[in-house]
């Protein structure tokens, strides 16, 4: 689990993170997201990911519950488990609020990998991510 305070109302940062197209984009691991279903409540996406070495594939569940969470799990793929959410907080108010981003993925590779490997590929790739997802939202604001 990682967090960030984003300088930005929640809305914009929902926007960012509910254009999976775009993602592969501004997040360095994300090699690929394309939608595949939309369904009443959530949607499936195919996603390629480098782990380390590897190029993982899967597909996961997209469920948003506007504007404070997006739950995520793996449907199938290359991964034995994957789930986790990015929840929205809005600090603040008015003009001048912020979100507190936080972003938590629990995962199990369907392939040999020592837990300590994955544990590092965590702790070097949250930040990044929630980095990532920061700097784009404030490219956003800043175009518009």
């Amino acid at each position: 689990t990682a967090a960030i305070l984003i300088d930005s109302p929640v809305i914009p940062v929902w926007d960012v993170l509910n254009d999976q197209d775009k993602a592969p984009n501004y997040m360095k691991t994300l090699r690929s997201s394309k939608l595949l279903e939309e369904h009443e409540g959530y949607s499936l996406i195919q996603q390629q990911v480098k782990i380390g070495f590897h190029k993982v594939n899967y597909v996961v569940k997209h469920v948003p519950t506007p504007p404070s969470v997006i739950h995520f799990s793996r449907e199938r793929g290359d991964m034995k488990e994957m789930n986790g959410f990015w929840r929205f907080i809005e600090v603040g108010g008015g003009e001048e609020s912020k979100t507190l981003l936080i972003y938590r993925l629990s995962l199990k590779p369907d392939f040999p990998v020592p837990a300590f490997l994955i544990r590092k590929s965590l702790s070097d790739n949250l930040p990044d991510t929630l980095n990532s997802v920061r700097d784009e939202v404030l490219r956003i604001r800043k175009d518009s």
